[in-house]
């Protein structure tokens, strides 16, 4: 059966009247989706079951990526299966939220960018791909630009940067469009400010930070609280500034563009005001996904311990120190990198799981699911930058290095 969270309602309910109804807290990407599925079945074991064949496509997309880039067959297999069997991964494909599609958008993504030919029509897909995964989870804005920054080094030619740009930006800028003419402002949601405030909530300190005088009231909040107190307690300064200290409030339509705006130009004044507290935030948050931690509870499966499924949770979820030793061996790959090998391929694995992670820790707290999309891109990376090293050690001096790289086709 589905699982249903807070966040599974509200994109229900949003999928109702897809694309046509907006949410002022998400992004209404994976409503469309419900709604494309649901033109197969209304029941909801048809998203679950969707859901977890697009799992199934993310384990293939790295399998073939990595075997096209010259990795053994038998090491492609084993990361094809660390990925499929993930407890974790199946769990959160059992809920009714982005993780999934979100997933597999990004990897299908990544991998026409690194194992195709380039030509410019997979050029324009992986960048369509990753407009649409933006839709569905914000954060993928922050791998836009590395994105574009990997396409130009590529120099595949004039006419296939532009038409990639525009294949990425031009969808989300027609996204922001739509929801500016629906009254909600030009952006993805109304509220990033929320979340903003949410994250700063905990280092606020007006003094010397040029904030609207509206938000006054907010310095005088409690300091160093969990994300969650700032964004959804009823005691939450920002609640008890917009919506008065009793009244209960509906957050779907309490949270608008207005208050939105007003909390992000706060939020943004006490970052510039107090730039390394912020920053020493943001950076436990990022190195929290490397550590050992508890999985949320959306990445379980709620069975005893004594029964299959339980069992099945108990050994077969995803170690946390796989990650962070592909992460490591990824990073020292590309910084020994020499001609011939896929530092490149590497390096925009690692800049594209990076710096949805950094975003991540940037604009909210802390989850251990928001690092499983990631994983296919993390693991892939990881497992390509173990074999580099290894081949730079047995390689004799005189020996030539084969190259991976596969071939680029220029549209001058």
């Amino acid at each position: 059966m589905p699982a249903i969270y807070q966040d599974s309602a509200i994109y229900i309910a949003l999928s109702k009247n897809a694309p046509f109804s907006f949410s002022p807290s998400r992004p209404n990407g994976y409503p469309v989706v419900l709604r494309a599925l649901s033109v197969v079945s209304s029941n909801l074991d048809v998203v679950t079951a969707a859901q977890h064949l697009a799992g199934l496509v993310v384990g293939l997309l790295v399998y073939i990526l990595l075997v096209r880039l010259g990795t053994r067959r038998w090491v492609a297999s084993i990361v094809t299966a660390l990925l499929v069997v993930d407890a974790y991964a199946v769990a959160l494909e059992q809920d009714v939220l982005t993780e999934a599609f979100f997933t597999l958008t990004l990897t299908a993504c990544a991998c026409l960018m690194v194992a195709t030919e380039r030509r410019p029509a997979q050029v324009v897909a992986s960048g369509a791909l990753l407009a649409a995964a933006t839709t569905m989870r914000v954060v993928g804005m922050f791998a836009v630009p590395f994105w574009i920054a990997y396409l130009v080094w590529l120099r595949l030619g004039r006419r296939t940067v532009v038409a990639g740009v525009a294949a990425v930006i031009g969808p989300l800028l027609a996204y922001c469009a739509f929801h500016a003419a629906h009254g909600h402002g030009f952006g993805f949601n109304a509220g990033d400010g929320w979340y903003l405030y949410g994250k700063v909530g905990a280092i606020v300190d007006c003094s010397g930070a040029r904030i609207p005088e509206r938000t006054r009231p907010l310095c005088d909040g409690p300091r160093g609280q969990p994300t969650e107190f700032y964004l959804y307690s009823r005691s939450s300064p920002a609640q008890v500034l917009f919506f008065g200290p009793t009244e209960p409030i509906e957050l779907e339509k309490g949270w608008n563009h207005e208050n939105g705006r007003l909390l992000r130009s706060f939020s943004v004044g006490i970052i510039l005001a107090q730039p390394r507290e912020y920053a020493s935030l943001v950076l436990e948050d990022f190195f929290n996904y490397f550590r050992p931690t508890k999985a949320s509870v959306e990445m379980t499966l709620f069975a005893q311990p004594r029964d299959p499924l339980g069992g099945y949770e108990h050994w077969f979820h995803m170690p946390w120190w796989i990650v962070t030793a592909s992460t490591v061996i990824a990073l020292l790959s590309v910084t020994q990198s020499r001609p011939g090998n896929r530092s490149g391929q590497i390096a925009f694995l690692l800049a594209m799981a990076l710096s949805l992670l950094l975003g991540t820790a940037a604009t909210a707290g802390f989850n251990p699911r928001y690092v499983i999309p990631l994983q296919p891109l993390l693991l892939a990376a990881g497992a390509m930058g173990i074999e580099d090293l290894l081949r730079k050690e047995a390689r004799s001096p005189a020996e030539p290095a084969e190259r991976a790289e596969p071939a680029e086709v220029s549209s001058e």
